[in-house]
């Protein structure tokens, strides 16, 4: 038998992607490596007993900003961060999950379903999604996208979508009306993925999580995302 120098077995161990695990899905347009990523920048947010998921879509020198679904986070005050990363999956890592932090909401919307909240961004690094720009987002349909959400309120996990149609109104409940564009899923969410992003096949943020109704999914489109934030002086998280 041929012997391996040691040098090349730990190169080769190191170039590997991450192993396929409850976080990622291996029938998605992305990679296995490319999903843990997106995992490791998707906390799962609680205060009291509801319980969703966040994205970080960017950092400033003090501060860190995620966005959420703002039907989670309307009336809260405070609310906690569970953060995961690849060495501590399935469980958060409590070195970088934060507890009881005021929840400072610095842009809003009912209708989009869209919260951008704010928290200090401490010593550890927090991995962050890219928002896709103005007009930077898939044309025809279908096409293929990845969610990541905390299904049940477990550990956030990637789920390959099929986006079947862009429109408008779609409300929360139903008969809900809403002045706000959606992304149509064949699939609906599970209870605990609503706030998470819906990515595209580059990795970048084209919508969150926000419903489901007669068996489909819906998340708030990127256009009207993008609208909030640049309404509130936040157009820099994608310039």
């Amino acid at each position: 038998m041929p012997v391996v120098p040691l040098a090349v077995t730990l190169l080769s161990h190191l170039a590997a992607p991450p192993p396929l695990a409850l976080a990622t899905d291996g029938g998605a347009v992305l990679s296995v490596r490319t999903q843990w990523a997106l995992v490791e920048a998707c906390p799962r947010i609680r205060h009291g007993a509801d319980s969703g998921t966040a994205v970080v879509v960017g950092q400033g020198k003090d501060w860190v900003y995620l966005l959420t679904a703002d039907h989670l986070v309307r009336s809260a005050t405070e609310f906690e961060l569970d953060r995961y990363t690849l060495d501590s999956y399935p469980l958060p890592d409590q070195t970088r999950s934060l507890k009881n932090v005021p929840a400072v909401i610095v842009a809003s919307s009912k209708d989009a379903d869209v919260a951008l909240i704010r928290v200090p961004a401490g010593k550890e690094a927090w991995p962050l999604i890219k928002l896709a720009p103005p007009g930077d987002r898939p044309k025809k349909f279908p096409f293929p996208a990845v969610s990541v959400g905390c299904s049940g309120g477990a550990a956030p996990t990637c789920q390959a979508e099929n986006v079947i149609a862009k429109k408008f109104g779609r409300g929360d409940r139903p008969g809900e009306e809403i002045a706000a564009f959606v992304w149509e899923a064949e699939r609906p969410q599970a209870v605990g993925r609503s706030g998470g992003p819906l990515v595209d096949s580059r990795g970048k943020v084209i919508g969150l999580a926000r419903s489901k109704s007669d068996a489909r999914g819906y998340y708030t489109h990127a256009d009207d995302l993008l609208a909030v934030l640049k309404e509130k002086g936040y157009g820099w998280l994608w310039e």
